[in-house]
């Protein structure tokens, strides 16, 4: 809370204690209440949730820039992509981003989101308040593995709650050929990732396909000498 309308800043305090208010919420569709702290992403900028406000007042994911600048992500709708985010932001790998709401999903019981740096979220996993768990609080530890952990505070074998792992898989490369021409295409949020091609498996001679982009098609003519198609994180 606090801050110039009474909904929660965000500041930046030296080590020496000098702290310096660099926003305050507005409970507008920058959100309002923040109950979780920030990640600095490899792009240099800050992500974070704030717990209510947003279009729909289920709560959004921000991006700041050390400038001062927030721009709004993603505004919860308490669907499928869940409600009322408490955790702080998590980086995998794939350069995505992930979280979790309290509530909202398939089931009521909170879910495990990803989001792009670009705002298109999907969600993961709907909790069932069965051994899984129900209504995670915290935020999400990635793993050496490349696996996320996270606990929840309901559900769960003895009803007091859970540990638990969510492996993340690669996106799928999905190819359908007919006549004399190809077409792939892969998940709108893999954004991260580049397609490319090779006649020869034995050598490292992938190039990039170009006009290739995640959540469109693109068409390829088959022809001699065959050729072999992957996805691949730079």
């Amino acid at each position: 809370e606090g801050g110039a309308n009474g909904y929660g800043v965000i500041y930046r305090i030296t080590t020496n204690g000098v702290l310096t208010s660099l926003y305050s919420f507005t409970n507008g569709n920058d959100g309002a209440s923040p109950a979780s702290g920030l990640l600095q992403t490899t792009d240099g900028n800050l992500y974070g949730t704030t717990e209510e406000g947003g279009a729909n007042n289920y709560g959004v994911v921000f991006r700041f820039a050390t400038n001062g600048v927030l721009t709004p992500l993603y505004s919860f709708t308490d669907g499928h992509d869940g409600a009322y985010p408490e955790g702080a932001l998590a980086q995998g790998n794939d350069g995505n981003l992930y979280g979790t709401t309290y509530e909202g999903g398939a089931n009521g019981y909170g879910v495990i989101f990803q989001i792009a740096t670009n705002g298109d979220l999907a969600s993961l996993y709907s909790f069932t308040d069965g051994h899984d768990g129900a209504n995670p609080i915290a935020g999400l530890a990635l793993a050496n593995s490349g696996n996320l952990f996270g606990t929840t505070i309901g559900g769960g074998t003895n009803r007091y709650g859970a540990v638990f792992e969510l492996s993340l898989s690669a996106p799928a490369l999905n190819i359908f050929s007919e006549g004399d021409q190809s077409v792939l295409s892969w998940p709108g949020w893999a954004n991260n990732y580049v397609l490319q091609s090779t006649t020869n498996l034995a050598l490292p001679g992938w190039t990039n396909v170009t006009n290739a982009m995640p959540g469109t098609t693109v068409t390829v003519t088959n022809s001699l000498p065959a050729r072999y198609f992957r996805l691949v994180y730079p």
